[in-house]
């Protein structure tokens, strides 16, 4: 499985990593396969403990020197990364710079191909009850964290709950950001040997040790050995809470073979523990003496053994009755499936009956979509004729625009130059006008003058005609004056002609002038109805 989970990190599509492997002592043919591994691939080093500790918490500890990353993630012999797995985690811490962890889902497997998802959403508070949500396997965290909060917890109290104790305590103070997909299987749940299987744990003590304040003594850089069995938890011990500290210490110590430890744990059960009282007063009643300090010791993992097997009994017997409720609810289910079994034939015709309003249905919803599609298209061809229209509508209200704006102007300008041609007009026939009016006047006064002179010319011919028979000698000087007087009547008659030339032109004038009114107004309505129909 090792050899499983250092290629998952291989392929891993992020390939900014570096794995610091650390060997818990084994004796397995772990160490020359990482030792192999360090040697073919620089970004791998081997970290051999010489000793088993059975701690991961300790044993991780001893990587901080090494560490170089800004991002720290866990890979164990027993799981396996997804391809995506760190390529998810790092996007999820930079998207979310406040976060201080990220996390995603993992598939646990177990047993004859069942398997399960761990991991979900935040929530501080089932953490805070012991409820891990985070799979260990699938958790990113920022080396600035580890700095301020700590490392995990080496002590054998929270051997299995180290993570969780982690979890905890960074998300009561950071934001923690969340990877809603599956980064990673895992194994371990499959393994009678694994941590969670095989060391037994007293929840209620758990808690109360995690809810005290620990992170200035975890930073990584200061964890000891003598941590991992420290006697003062900073909670108050009852001997019930001494005693079962002290039964997970010898289990512990058992486990790692480690001989010195496990004789003084025993030693201290024998004396303040009550577990051993029994067992310690059986042997000296079987024996007529009390035991000895190598006897104690076996005595102490004979009362563990059957303490563990008790609990294990225990938790059989909860199991099979949990079972046995199980059993009377699938038998009841039976039952109901039994009476449910003369229904099927009627439920079978009803399903029969639905497939074919089905059938009709889906028919009809085809035909629909038909006559959808064929409407879809019309509207589709009106659609684009519309727009065809309102383009070329948009174009011949263009051109009317710059008609009208054409027209406008050269109405404009003919306006202009009718203006100054009739105030040319109105000038020019008031100069004639006034130069007509002055002829007239003279005309006139001379006509008068010539009346006068033919008045006093008759007058004068008059007194002559009196004078004639007075005077026959004098008619040469009449005929003279008659001539003269027909030269006068001659020239008043031209004045006269003269006169009327003058009025007749001044008509003609006045004419003219009328027809060029008219027609300059006539010019000015047809461009304007021109315009207003454009306009229309």
């Amino acid at each position: 499985m090792l050899a499983r989970a250092v290629e998952s990190l291989v392929g891993q599509t992020e390939q900014d990593w570096e794995l610091l492997a650390v060997d818990d002592g084994s004796q397995d043919g772990t160490r020359e396969y990482l030792a192999d591994c360090a040697k073919n691939e620089s970004r791998i080093t081997h970290i051999r403990m010489e000793r088993n500790y059975g701690l991961p918490a300790f044993t991780l500890a001893q990587a901080w020197p090494r560490a170089r990353g800004r991002y720290y993630a866990w890979l164990f012999d027993d799981c396996e990364m997804a391809p995506q797995h760190l390529e998810r985690l790092r996007a999820a811490l930079e998207a979310h710079p406040d976060a201080m962890l990220a996390y995603g889902k993992a598939r646990a497997k177990l047993a004859a191909g069942a398997d399960f998802v761990i991991g979900q959403p935040p929530d501080v508070e089932k953490l805070l009850h012991v409820h891990n949500i985070m799979p260990n396997i699938c958790v990113m965290l920022r080396r600035k964290v580890v700095e301020t909060i700590g490392w995990y917890d080496p002590h054998v109290l929270l051997k299995r709950l180290c993570d969780w104790d982690l979890w905890q305590r960074i998300a009561v103070r950071h934001e923690i950001a969340f990877v809603d997909e599956e980064l990673a299987i895992e194994r371990g749940t499959s393994l009678p040997g694994s941590i969670g299987r095989s060391f037994a744990t007293d929840f209620k003590l758990v808690r109360r040790y995690a809810a005290t304040d620990r992170n200035a003594r975890l930073h990584p850089a200061r964890i000891r050995e003598a941590d991992c069995f420290r006697e003062d938890l900073g909670i108050e011990l009852s001997e019930t809470d001494r005693e079962a500290l002290d039964l997970m210490l010898l289990e512990h110590t058992l486990h790692t073979v480690d001989v010195d430890r496990s004789r003084r744990i025993a030693r201290r059960l024998a004396q303040e523990g009550s577990l051993l009282k029994p067992w310690l007063a059986r042997f000296a009643n079987a024996h007529g003496r009390e035991a000895k300090p190598g006897e104690v010791e076996s005595i102490a993992v004979s009362a563990l053994m059957a303490k563990r097997l008790s609990d294990l009994t225990a938790s059989t017997i909860d199991a099979e009755a949990k079972w046995q409720v199980a059993l009377s609810v699938a038998d009841a289910r039976a039952a109901l499936l039994q009476q449910g079994e003369e229904q099927r034939e009627l439920l079978a015709a009803a399903a029969s009956e639905a497939r074919s309003i089905g059938d009709a249905r889906q028919k009809t919803i085809q035909e629909l979509n038909a006559e959808r599609a064929g409407l879809s298209y019309e509207l589709a061809q009106t659609r684009k004729m519309a727009e065809a229209q309102i383009v070329e509508l948009g174009a011949r209200i263009e051109n009317l625009q710059h008609e009208l704006t054409q027209t406008r102007k050269l109405a404009e300008t003919q306006l202009v130059e009718l203006a100054a041609r009739m105030e040319n007009l109105r000038r020019d026939f008031a100069i004639e006008t006034e130069a007509i009016h002055r002829d007239g006047q003279a005309t006139l006064a001379d006509i008068a003058e010539l009346d006068t002179a033919l008045v006093d010319a008759l007058n004068a011919l008059a007194a002559r005609d009196k004078q004639a028979s007075e005077m026959e000698g004098t008619l040469e000087a009449l005929v003279l004056e008659t001539q003269k007087v027909r030269k006068l009547a001659n020239e008043r008659q031209e004045k006269i002609a003269r006169l009327q030339w003058v009025v007749r032109e001044m008509q003609t004038r006045a004419r003219e002038h009328a027809e060029i009114q008219s027609s300059a107004l006539g010019r000015s309505a047809v461009a304007w109805n021109r315009w207003r129909q454009r306009r229309r």
